[in-house]
């Protein structure tokens, strides 16, 4: 019995350690994408070069995190699903004046991975829609 317990509390106290925290204030981007791949391009190989060079410049560029969504269940042909956190709505708005449209910081941070958006767009090309929501 002692034994269980202190596995019990160990199990916990792991759990708690890798946890993933989310301060109040916080906005989550939640989008969903579809891709539409160009000739005999895989959607791992887009995956592959958007998770390596895409997602680090953009999230260094825009001061947010950004993840990679798995499907798990659901119809989900040729879609991506990304979440970006930024620290507070402020954060955000540094970087968009209204829905999807970049303020000049904005265009500015877009400007640093130009060129992995153009090397991206030979393997495929994206559309999708999007929803922030604030932590409460």
């Amino acid at each position: 019995m002692k034994n269980l317990f202190i596995i019990c509390a160990l199990v916990l106290l792991s759990a708690t350690t890798f946890a993933v925290s989310l301060p109040k204030g916080s906005l989550i981007g939640v989008h969903n994408v579809s891709l539409k791949l160009k000739g005999s391009t895989t959607q791992a190989q887009y995956l592959a070069a958007f998770k390596s060079k895409w997602i680090p410049a953009a999230s260094k560029a825009f001061d947010c995190e950004v993840h990679v969504l798995n499907h798990v269940r659901g119809k989900s042909d040729n879609k991506i699903g990304l979440i970006f956190i930024y620290k507070s709505a402020a954060a955000r708005d540094k970087f968009y004046v209204s829905d999807g449209v970049l303020s000049e910081a904005g265009k500015a941070a877009a400007a640093k991975f130009a060129s992995i958006d153009a090397e991206l767009s030979k393997l495929g090309t994206t559309s999708g829609s999007y929803i922030d929501w604030s932590v409460d």
